[in-house]
């Protein structure tokens, strides 16, 4: 069910009333839904009529929906008649006549199908059916419908401006967005998700998606929100407080848009260890890639892996092992790594990190001090190095590298990519570079 709200003295804003409305798409005549708009219709019963499930319900759902946002038959008209509708516009001067208005979100279109007026004009016939429009651009008016159809579903129509059938528009004076800039920044990693896919807004039933984004906002805006599940008026209005603070389109609706700039702001309060096993586990190939992948026509880096190398130096990328590190913390905040000797990369490693000398017992290297996001380096023999990053895949400690051709038969070339293990029979670990606490 939607959340009860208490009766407003200003009406509510247009986000919030379509808000509502999208949440109701795909519902049918006689659903569970459906009977949700009749019983909201029927707690106020606008001119007195009791609303039945085989009624059609464009003007129903219309006024249902005006309901749950907390409005009043003083603020937009309310009936189960698209006539009375226009009658009661009028009364309260939201009224607008001519077909070639274009409508704001939220406002309600009533049509005409039996428009004798051509492909335009001023149609003035009896209203059958109305919609709300949800979005206008420069040609078309998209909106949301009750009893739509043969199937009688929720569903969408995008109707030329001006066109055909259009009999008029009800233009409510809906309130503004109200979001404010809040100067709260997190200062702590951000341990849970954001929603994958599903949008939260206003009356959004979607508990798991809705408790995700709510546990986000109390975060990054330190809202304060209980993680019920449900979006009511008080998550709404945080998020738009959020949309406000971090430059977004306020709409009250955590979409697309909202959970990319999220996912930006979770990314830069990473901690920079983190940073280094995401980046890895992020532009490696998954461990068990075959090798023709790597030496293949087709071969090569990740396509990400590509894009962050040139975007990160301004050239193609290269397999060596230092190149493949280099990236990693360069796009993890540590600086450029110096890679013009391995003298000097060694000198680089131990300003950044903290550098461990390998405990060793009956002479084969302990295992268990090697931690993920631990930057490896060892020296074989003459001028052969390697070095790589520590990851956990599936709870196992694994290398993250490239292999330079030359210092291994065995291995050969392969660009960035995950490997099997710590190898340290054959990695014999000089040192060991660890972010420091």
């Amino acid at each position: 069910m939607h959340p009860k709200m208490e009766m407003m003295t200003m009406i509510s804003t247009a986000n919030n009333v379509v808000n509502i409305a999208m949440s109701f798409l795909g519902t049918k005549q006689y659903s569970e839904k459906h009977r949700e708009i009749i019983d909201t219709f029927n707690k106020v019963k606008p001119h007195g009529y009791t609303a039945n499930v085989s009624d059609p319900w464009c003007a129903e759902f219309w006024t249902a929906v005006q309901i749950m946002a907390g409005n009043t038959a003083n603020e937009v008209p309310m009936s189960a008649s698209c006539s009375m509708i226009i009658a009661d516009s009028k009364d309260l001067g939201i009224w607008k006549e001519s077909d070639s208005f274009k409508p704001s979100k939220g406002d309600a279109i009533l049509y005409d199908w039996d428009d004798t007026t051509g492909s335009s004009g001023d149609c003035t016939g009896t209203p059958k059916h109305i919609g709300i429009v949800y979005a206008v651009d420069d040609k078309w008016i998209y909106v949301i419908e009750g009893n739509k159809g043969e199937d009688h579903v929720c569903g969408k129509r995008a109707v030329p401006i001006n066109g055909k059938f259009i009999r008029g528009f009800v233009h409510p004076k809906y309130s503004k967005a109200e979001g404010k800039k809040i100067k709260y920044r997190p200062v702590t990693m951000y341990k849970g998700k954001i929603p994958k896919k599903n949008d939260v807004f206003y009356a959004t039933t979607n508990s798991e998606a809705t408790k995700r984004c709510q546990k986000f906002l109390n975060w990054c805006m330190n809202a304060k929100l209980e993680k019920d599940g449900k979006c009511g008026k008080k998550t709404e209005k945080w998020i738009l407080n959020f949309q406000t603070t971090y430059g977004l389109e306020q709409d009250g609706c955590f979409g697309p848009a909202c959970r990319k700039k999220a996912q930006k702001i979770i990314n830069k309060h990473k901690s920079k260890k983190q940073r280094i096993i995401d980046n890895s586990l992020r532009l490696a190939w998954p461990k068990g890639t075959a090798k023709k992948k790597y030496d293949g026509k087709k071969g090569g880096p990740t396509s990400a892996f590509r894009k962050a190398y040139k975007k990160a130096f301004d050239k193609s990328p290269s397999t060596g092992c230092d190149m493949s590190v280099k990236l990693i913390l360069k796009l993890s905040g540590f600086g450029t790594m110096s890679t013009s000797s391995w003298s000097n990369t060694n000198k680089w490693l131990r300003k950044k990190f903290k550098r461990i000398k390998p405990k060793k017992k009956n002479g084969k290297i302990l295992r268990d001090q090697f931690k993920a996001g631990d930057i490896v380096y060892w020296k074989k023999f003459g001028d052969n190095h390697h070095i790589y990053i520590i990851v956990k895949v599936d709870g196992k400690r694994n290398r993250a590298e490239s292999v330079q051709h030359g210092y291994s038969d065995r291995h050969g070339d392969k660009w960035f990519h995950i490997a099997n293990g710590l190898n340290l029979d054959e990695h014999k670990v000089d040192y060991i570079y660890r972010v420091k606490s």
